[in-house]
């Protein structure tokens, strides 16, 4: 009777242990899945709402960003106005820095795949 309950236990604590290894993979593989990026940034400076000068605003940008992070694209942005003055910012697509007022900034972009 000892020998079977034993037997029972250690078949029990195995399952456990695969079944928790199962959902730890699985929840990885979901994170992995989907990034928020905090004031996202590109060669030490923050990331420019502009694609290029003036053009592809936002969107543009944000997948781009996504994409050099090894996403598929951006599921959500959100702008950061008139940052330059304060902390410059980069065009994704040139390299060109922005350090005027006017130049505006992500506060996040979400990634996904």
């Amino acid at each position: 009777m000892i020998n079977v309950l034993t037997n029972t236990i250690t078949r029990f604590a195995a399952l456990c242990i695969v079944g928790s290894r199962l959902a730890i993979g699985a929840a990885t593989s979901a994170s992995a899945a989907m990034k928020t990026f905090n004031k996202p940034k590109i060669s030490g400076d923050r990331l420019d709402w502009c694609f290029n000068w003036a053009q592809g605003r936002g969107e543009q940008a944000a997948d781009a960003f996504c994409q050099k992070k090894g996403f598929a694209k951006s599921t959500f942005h959100k702008t950061d106005h008139d940052i330059g003055s304060s902390t410059s910012t980069r065009l994704i697509s040139t390299g060109a820095v922005c350090d005027m007022n006017f130049c505006d900034g992500f506060k996040k972009i979400s990634c996904s795949n």
